[in-house]
Order: C-alpha cells, then sequence, then structure tokens
C-alpha cells in the first residue's frame, strides 16, 4: 500500500527581518521538527523519498526531520512547494516513481491541509510540524485523486512532545 505523508514546516520566525522565503525557525521550531523526525521513524514510517519546498523554514524542516530520522537518501527541493497550488501538487504526487510505497512532502499551509482535504475528504488543521499519514486506496501514485485516500495518522508535536 502507498502511503503519503504531509508535513507542514515547523515553527518560523516571524520575528527576523527578512523576505518570506528567507524566514528561519524559532527555538520552538528546531526542537519540533527533529523530534518529528525520531517520532515518525519510532512509528516505523520512514519514507523512500522526501520532497520539500525551498524555503528556508520547510529546508530546514526535512533536513533536521532527515538527521533525526535515520533518513539517509537525502530530499529533493521543488519549487511549485512554495505557494504552488493544490492541483500542481497532485500533479506531483500523481509522477512521484512507483516504486515508492512512502513519501514525504515538506510544505506550507493552507495548501497542506487542503491537500488533506482533498485526498481524505475530511479536514485536519496542519499546525506547525504536524504530519498527517495518508493511505492511497490505490496501488499506483498515478491514481490519487480526490477522497482517494483514508488518513491513518495525525500526529501533531504539541500532542506528542
Amino acid at each position: 500500500m502507498k502511503q503519503l505523508l504531509l508535513m507542514r514546516h515547523a515553527k518560523s520566525d516571524w520575528a527576523v527581518g527578512t523576505s518570506d522565503i528567507a524566514r528561519p525557525l524559532n527555538e520552538r521550531g528546531i526542537k519540533a521538527a527533529p523530534f518529528m523526525g525520531e517520532f515518525i521513524r519510532n512509528q516505523n514510517l520512514l519514507p523512500d523519498a522526501v520532497y520539500s519546498s525551498p524555503a528556508v523554514r520547510a529546508k530546514t524542516t526535512a533536513e533536521m526531520f532527515c538527521k533525526s530520522s535515520g533518513f539517509s537518501n537525502g530530499f529533493s527541493l521543488l519549487e511549485s512547494f512554495y505557494f504552488g497550488s493544490q492541483d500542481s501538487i497532485v500533479d506531483i504526487v500523481k509522477n512521484i516513481p512507483d516504486e515508492y510505497q512512502r513519501v514525504l512532502l515538506v510544505g506550507h499551509n493552507p495548501t497542506w491541509s487542503d491537500l488533506v482535504a482533498y485526498f481524505c475528504g475530511v479536514y485536519s488543521d496542519m499546525t506547525t510540524a504536524s504530519v498527517a499519514v495518508l493511505n492511497l486506496k490505490s496501488g499506483t501514485w498515478k491514481n490519487i485523486e480526490r477522497n482517494s485516500c483514508s488518513l491513518e495518522h495525525f500526529f501533531k508535536p504539541s500532542d506528542l512532545m
């Protein structure tokens, strides 16, 4: 069974005077991102591939997740994850190689919450560093579409730490 993990970037620092794309994580985010990597590893949910938004807060979340979880295959940055449309991200998911059984996407709200609702038919507020685990009803990524998944787990660091 294919599983899609959607992770919202960890908490960013709004006090830093920088552009949106360059905004770093704050202290809470620096703690939550690696915590979630360890947690996902301990739940035996390590992905086969990781894709992230290029925004500093998302990229740093992906780096910390990978390091703390022991995921050593690196990750890919996808420009369209930074304020990309829901449709463009659905198209990316449809083109994930079928050799990957479980894939993690690190990105932003409101798009990530909208994707959970689109794929599963239920709304989940993707708070910072939360991870939604979606089970695909089909055995191939190309068949992912509206209501084609079930929400297996929804993990929020504020509930776990």
